[in-house]
């Protein structure tokens, strides 16, 4: 909004978005890898976005750059913090991705801080109506995290279609962390901090 009121009205649109891409180091070659495909991710037009919006939409899907739609870019982006503590939780277990959710306790560990991550959004909205989107799995962010405590004997039969890790992918944190580098969590939630005051 604060561009929006800098720049004045000049007939311009204005498009709410965010990157929804996440990458792991591959422990193969040390290169980043991203997981799944990554998209741009832009809020639904609104009437008065629709006839100009639709161009430059269609301009990026023609240059090849996937975009998705959702209702609102702060709960996805919100949702995505949250999800993401899955590169911390791994990071602390010091292993691949795909071994964190093998591993029960660190399942756990995931698990609470998916709990803690929505009750701070409950706290930070002073009762405001926000939301965390879960774009990375077919389910609620509540829901992962109950499907995150079954034991290990229920959660292997249904976490092949919740969580698609590919095999000996170490989150880019383990690196950042071991080189002693600052991590992508503290820019990303300085940048959610500074979106939504």
């Amino acid at each position: 909004m604060a561009v929006e009121e800098h720049l004045g009205n000049h007939n311009l649109v204005f498009l709410g978005g965010a990157v929804g891409i996440s990458v792991a180091r591959s422990p193969v070659d040390g290169h980043l890898r991203c997981l799944g495909g990554g998209s741009l991710v832009l809020e639904r037009l609104t009437k008065q976005q629709s006839k100009r919006g639709v161009k430059f939409v269609n301009l990026l899907r023609s240059g090849g750059i996937p975009v998705l739609h959702c209702k609102n870019v702060r709960s996805y982006t919100h949702g995505v913090v949250i999800f993401n503590t899955v590169h911390a939780a791994a990071a602390l277990a010091g292993g691949p991705l795909r071994d964190l959710v093998r591993d029960r306790h660190a399942r756990l560990l995931w698990a609470a801080m998916i709990r803690e991550g929505l009750q701070a959004l409950t706290l930070a909205a002073r009762g405001g109506d926000w939301r965390a989107a879960n774009p990375c799995c077919g389910v609620t962010l509540p829901q992962l995290e109950l499907f995150l405590c079954l034991p290990t004997f229920l959660f292997s039969l249904v976490s092949g279609l919740l969580l698609r890790f590919p095999p000996m992918l170490a989150p880019a944190m383990q690196a950042d962390l071991a080189d002693g580098r600052d991590t992508s969590v503290a820019w990303t939630l300085e940048e959610i901090v500074r979106i939504d005051p």
